[in-house]
């Protein structure tokens, strides 16, 4: 089994999300998230997306709850981008939205269990 070279765990979160940089706006689902990083699929209702977010350039992801955390493209491809963010506050952001997911899940996984021995 290979070993993951990724410095930070990866959780499955989805949200909506805008991503900004400059006049260049796409909203999106942020698929995985990391204590420094998110990767966002942009929705495509007309089957493609065009966009001028180069790897490297500043962006600003901005979620629904108001929450705006500011960070760089890393990767970038025509469905989507990799951010990465430098910022300890923005870390402890996306901690906080990690271990929430994290709750959730849980508590989910308990109340499926619950129902499964107790509703039949």
């Amino acid at each position: 089994m290979e070993t993951e070279r990724r410095g930070s765990r990866r959780v499955d979160l989805v949200r909506l999300a805008f991503v900004k940089a400059g006049n260049d706006a796409h909203g999106g689902l942020t698929r995985n998230v990391s204590e420094t990083g998110v990767y966002i699929d942009f929705q495509m209702p007309l089957g493609h997306v065009s966009h001028d977010f180069r790897p490297g350039s500043e962006v600003e992801l901005h979620f629904g709850n108001g929450m705006t955390l500011r960070g760089h493209a890393r990767r970038i491809a025509p469905e989507g981008m990799a951010i990465h963010f430098e910022d300890r506050n923005a870390h402890a952001t996306l901690k906080t939205l990690i271990a929430e997911q994290e709750m959730l899940r849980q508590y989910s996984n308990t109340t499926v269990h619950y129902l499964d021995r107790n509703c039949r």
